[in-house]
């Protein structure tokens, strides 16, 4: 492993920044300011760096498997509802959910950014299906999707950083 990592190079940038550059700055300063909001975004990156394509690869087997639940229950409606295409597309083509893109270089990233695809992809389908909820299965497919957002919630909840306590200001 080529060391440092990302997640370490990020954390190391801001702990340089908030010990070297941030001291520097006046207290109240727009710089200041700026400059707390970017420590704390570097930081927060390179906390869920490790843990995000877990993540996201949970949330699309999650939100496949619910599209799924709730496909199966609209083919048992009768009539089945008419769900819109976008732009002339079939649903096949506007929502290659078991698509993977074809990976570039030998880069993680690659597969990231294929798994990002299909996450979008996933959530235009759960869009999709929610706007189109007959009413008469609204209690039968609001709980699958209400559970489904609070999963992806807690997954998203995991990803943030605590909170890094702070030194008290020094009365001068």
């Amino acid at each position: 492993m080529i060391r440092p990592t990302d997640e370490e190079l990020l954390a190391g940038i801001a702990e340089a920044l908030n010990n070297t550059v941030l001291p520097e700055l006046a207290r109240g300063t727009a710089a200041r300011k700026q400059l707390q909001a970017a420590v704390e975004v570097l930081r927060r990156i390179a906390f869920a760096l490790p843990d995000e394509a877990c993540v996201l690869a949970a949330d699309n087997e999650d939100m496949a498997e619910v599209i799924g639940r709730i496909e199966a229950a609209l083919s048992c409606y009768s009539p089945p509802p008419n769900l819109p295409h976008q732009e002339g597309r079939t649903r096949s083509e506007m929502l290659p959910v078991n698509k993977t893109l074809p990976l570039q270089g030998l880069g993680g990233g690659d597969a990231t950014t294929s798994s990002a695809d299909r996450n979008e992809a996933l959530q235009a389908k759960l869009t999709e299906l929610q706007a189109n909820i007959p009413p008469d299965l609204s209690a039968q497919i609001t709980p699958l999707l209400t559970n489904l957002y609070k999963r992806m919630t807690d997954r998203a909840l995991a990803l943030i950083p605590p909170p890094v306590l702070r030194t008290p200001r020094k009365s001068s």
